[in-house]
């Protein structure tokens, strides 16, 4: 229970899982997890382009976790 008496809703995603983008510029695209922002709307994706793991910064609602 969090504040308010609300319960709060694990994403169950963890550093090293691999997701897939649902929407915007990413979409399709996979991409591994790397941590939650501080204001625990964003989350921050490694994007493999080229070779080279760009670190990504987008909405925790525009990303799944792949089973």
């Amino acid at each position: 229970m969090g504040e308010n008496n609300l319960v709060k809703l694990e994403d169950g995603l963890e550093r090293g899982h691999l997701i897939q983008f649902t929407s915007g510029p990413f979409k399709d695209l996979m991409g591994v997890f790397d941590k939650k922002m501080s204001d625990g709307k964003r989350v921050r994706i490694l994007l493999n382009l080229i070779g080279v793991d760009v670190p990504v910064q987008v909405s925790k609602y525009q990303i799944k976790k792949v089973a």
